[in-house]
């Protein structure tokens, strides 16, 4: 017997996408949507057996005749992923109590009503799948009434997981940012922007509780290679920053210094690491090792706080000895060791080489350094 996926949301570029996903898993579907062409069209430009799909023109605000659909399946629903929602125009519900109503009850509170009236025909270790958005992690004024729905969902299902957790239904909650889908109308650089289609097998391989998606550097490749330099670069200026008091430095040299000094410890690992002693089942390339360098120096950052002199030395001792844990992790991951013994030897090999260079290069030079 197939597992049956009820679809909220189904004439959406995302659905389309997803639907071929669960296809693979052999699965029928139940689909709600307001435009039953379009999701046709979904399920015909993917060559996708139509038998297996149970289509519901219906309007989300229309929760009875919602409810009443719900109410005649008569079997066990295995999964349900809810894609739909409505971003709404700020300036026009502004004052206006239907529209901000209209907002609320589409992205909010049907969707909790609706969600809550399936839980009795989920079978047992089912999944739930709720896309919301980054918007509800903060306020903006562009995405006032929407932002703080998707805040509200967000958090409904941080408890109903909690609540369903002894029944083992896995509820996930998605927090996409850009995504190049019909109405997307946002300038933003390329790599914030993800595909329907990537989206949808992360999104299914987070379901399905895939351990290596956040391993794959398919998965967020190039996003992560900007933030991990991005990381890097802002790590440089807390560390001149922190050590300002004691040692002049120029803030563009510090930057163009901590992306060399990343190119260096990214390439002494990965020599040594899979070209010196790597374990039987290390595979890694460099853009990875590159990758986990950099994001691992992210508690850096928090040298910025180091504006009490006394402070300087301890907060920088204690971020250089996180950085190390998490690089220790990191490499492990990365390079699949089989004990966190022998990152840390890779890591300590490399810290004391550039180490003996940075020593070797600030004793050639003491008399020239600018000091307070």
């Amino acid at each position: 017997m197939r597992n049956k996926i009820i679809i909220y949301g189904g004439s959406s570029l995302i659905s389309k996408y997803l639907f071929f996903e669960f296809y693979k898993d052999d699965c029928e579907f139940i689909v709600f949507c307001r435009d039953k062409e379009k999701t046709i069209q979904n399920i015909e430009s993917l060559k996708l057996d139509k038998s297996r799909f149970d289509v519901h023109v219906v309007k989300l605000e229309e929760i009875e005749i919602n409810i009443k659909i719900i109410d005649s399946l008569n079997f066990k629903i295995n999964g349900i992923v809810w894609v739909a929602g409505y971003t709404g125009n700020p300036e026009k519900e502004i004052n206006n109590p239907e529209l901000i109503k209209h907002n609320y009850y589409i992205n909010l509170v049907n969707p909790i009503l609706l969600i809550d009236h399936l839980i009795p025909k989920l079978a047992d270790d089912s999944f739930i799948s709720v896309i919301t958005s980054v918007g509800g992690m903060r306020g903006r004024s562009k995405r006032i009434f929407y932002g703080s729905a998707k805040a509200g969902l967000i958090n409904y299902l941080s408890g109903l997981r909690q609540f369903l957790c002894k029944r083992k239904i896995l509820v996930n909650t998605v927090i996409p940012g850009y995504m190049s889908t019909e109405k997307f109308n946002i300038k933003a650089p390329k790599f914030l922007i993800t595909s329907p289609n990537k989206a949808a097998k992360i999104i299914y391989r987070s379901i399905k509780l895939d351990k290596d998606l956040y391993k794959d550097p398919k998965t967020f490749g190039e996003p992560s290679l900007y933030y991990a330099c991005l990381i890097i670069i802002l790590d440089g200026i807390a560390g001149a920053y922190a050590i300002s008091s004691i040692y002049k430095t120029n803030i563009f040299l510090t930057g163009i210094t901590a992306i060399l000094s990343w190119l260096v410890w990214a390439t002494l690992i990965y020599v040594i690491g899979t070209k010196l002693f790597p374990d039987s089942g290390t595979e890694s390339n460099f853009r990875k090792i590159l990758v986990t360098v950099g994001l691992a120096h992210a508690p850096g950052l928090l040298r910025f706080f180091a504006v009490i002199p006394e402070l300087v030395i301890p907060i920088v001792f204690f971020t250089q000895f996180w950085i190390f844990a998490a690089l220790v992790i990191g490499i492990k991951e990365v390079l699949n060791f089989k004990s966190n013994f022998k990152s840390f030897g890779v890591i300590l090999i490399t810290f004391l080489i550039i180490a003996l260079i940075s020593i070797s290069y600030v004793v050639s030079n003491f008399n020239s350094l600018p000091i307070n």
